[in-house]
């Protein structure tokens, strides 16, 4: 007997749940599938992964954002400067977001959630 994927458990209930008349036991067949897809997801975004390097790359972003703002704040007016410290707010969010969501640390839900803080700390450089 050959042993099933997640994936293939999962379209196996929607089968299944596509011909069940009743409507209580066909939403509850669909949240189990849910469930397998869902952990489906998340194995494959726990695969073997390089910390040393994803550490590197986010160091070097890091590094990247403070030098803009230090150079900012030694080159240009405290206001523009402000400004650059909100975009490259909004850059970090995104960035941190997209990692921790790539190591599986975060849902897509805590990502779109991230991606919305930032886009709310620019938009509040177009208020001004």
């Amino acid at each position: 007997m050959a042993h099933k994927t997640r994936y293939e458990k999962a379209n196996e209930l929607l089968a299944q749940a596509s011909q069940e008349p009743n409507r209580k036991i066909r939403e509850i067949m669909v949240r189990a599938a849910k469930r397998y897809l869902d952990a489906d997801v998340d194995d494959s975004m726990n695969g073997a992964q390089d910390k040393t390097k994803q550490f590197l790359v986010l160091m070097v972003c890091y590094f990247l954002i403070f030098l803009s703002v230090i150079l900012s704040f030694a080159f240009l007016s405290i206001y523009a400067a402000v400004l650059v410290i909100v975009g490259t707010f909004a850059l970090l969010c995104l960035m941190l977001g997209v990692m921790l969501r790539m190591q599986g640390y975060l849902t897509e839900r805590g990502l779109l959630s991230m991606v919305r803080e930032g886009f709310k700390a620019l938009l509040l450089l177009r208020k001004r």
